[in-house]
């Protein structure tokens, strides 16, 4: 395992941390056989944001007796109320949570006391101005915290708590994709599909000025949701194929065959939940199949082309289709190139039954596609390209319905 210095605390903590939602509606014995596995391989360090009584304390009875070889990470303001959790910016509900964090967890102190979840900047004001910080600072001065920390997924709220000099310690939400959104109070936001939708390039400015702010202060930065929240168990997949090609008459006719086989589980597929694209673990994938394809250039300027593959599936995929067939032609004659193509599509999920919800869904369709360029000049193209020319009303993943009949032109241009 790899040990890392959590800024100014001086904490030395494990590379891989432990989040708790993993710890969830488990006994009491499976979360210390958790906690056994992750100490034998050099984890220690734990982050427990939720206040649910039971989880913290199966964690506090896996704990026991080496509380000191573990740093714990609890969060203020966060209360247990009608059976849920709920953040509460309440000085009173957040100290008695805090004293009954403690007696959970069978610990009499906290090594960082993470300010919970502070995104918007009115909330930022009321956390530093009012008797939040003042909760915090106490805890600290009567070391039953030894480090403040606060989390946040807004990087310009987080460079303002860090600007106080108060926070010892930032739990922020960094992987590679959050990286390049811009600061929002919206925390949805950050998994929502319109955010993805336009071109995105680099880090956002106001990530990389508070990574760097960090870094100068010393204040240490632990990471939440690097995998998409703790959502997604690790896809395992073996793939085993056999395959024959071959090219004849001087290259002019060429074929293919493929057998394929493959076997895995917990595949990860972006799919609707609640109403958004979401990346879930939709199960077991057992697929077996054959593609098959033929080419022949009939002269200089023309040529034909077709493949088809077959898909078996023992657990329907999503946007897999069990028959695909692709028939095209393409000529090129001095400076014009034109290719067409029509694509026969059977049997495709566009819905699948996942965790036993859902349905299993399947659509049919054919597609015609065009696509004409003329070379003006050397380093100048024009085109246009045509995409389902038949207009067919189609969709690949159920609810999103694909464009109709699509005309595109423009120029390449090459320097």
């Amino acid at each position: 395992m790899e040990y890392r210095t959590l800024g100014r605390t001086g904490l030395r903590v494990s590379a891989v941390a432990l989040g708790c939602e993993g710890f969830m509606h488990k006994r009491a014995e499976e979360v210390k056989a958790d906690f056994d596995f992750a100490i034998r391989h050099g984890i220690n360090f734990v982050d427990i944001y939720s206040s649910n009584p039971d989880l913290r304390a199966n964690i506090g009875a896996a704990l026991e007796g080496r509380r000191g070889e573990f740093i714990i990470q609890g969060h203020l303001c966060t209360v247990w109320e009608n059976d849920q959790y709920l953040r509460t910016r309440d000085p009173q509900k957040s100290a008695d949570s805090f004293e009954r964090q403690l007696r959970q967890l069978r610990t009499d102190y906290l090594d960082v006391g993470m300010i919970h979840y502070v995104d918007a900047e009115a909330d930022l004001r009321t956390v530093f101005d009012g008797p939040i910080i003042r909760l915090a600072q106490r805890l600290k001065a009567e070391g039953r915290i030894r480090s403040i920390g606060l989390s946040s997924h807004n990087p310009a709220v987080a460079r303002m708590a860090v600007e106080t000099g108060l926070v010892d310690v930032l739990m922020f939400s960094i992987n590679p994709a959050y990286d390049l959104q811009p600061a929002s109070e919206n925390v949805d936001a950050l998994w929502a599909d319109e955010s993805y939708a336009r071109t995105l390039h680099n880090v956002d400015p106001e990530r990389e000025r508070l990574y760097e702010l960090c870094e100068r202060t010393g204040v240490g930065i632990d990471v939440m949701k690097v995998y998409g929240g703790g959502d997604l168990r690790p896809e395992r997949l073996w793939s085993y194929e056999l395959s024959l090609s071959q090219r004849l008459w001087e290259g002019r006719l060429s074929y293919g065959v493929n057998l394929f086989y493959i076997d895995g589980e917990n595949l990860i597929l972006r799919m609707p939940v609640d109403g958004r694209q979401m990346n879930v673990n939709t199960g077991r994938i057992e697929n077996a199949g054959v593609e098959a394809e033929i080419a022949y250039r009939i002269s200089a300027a023309w040529s034909v082309d077709a493949n088809y593959s077959f898909l078996h599936m023992e657990h329907p995929v999503l946007a897999a289709p069990e028959h695909k067939l692709h028939v095209g032609a393409s000529f090129t004659q001095g400076r014009w190139s034109v290719s067409t193509g029509l694509q026969y599509v059977e049997g495709l999920y566009t819905s699948i039954v996942v965790g036993g919800t859902g349905s299993d869904a399947q659509e049919n369709f054919i597609l015609w596609n065009l696509h004409a360029g003329f070379r003006i000049s050397r380093k100048l193209r024009i085109f246009v390209d045509g995409e389902n020319l038949l207009a067919q009303r189609y969709e690949i993943n159920a609810g999103f319905p694909m464009p109709r009949a699509t005309v595109l032109g423009g120029l390449d241009m090459h320097f």
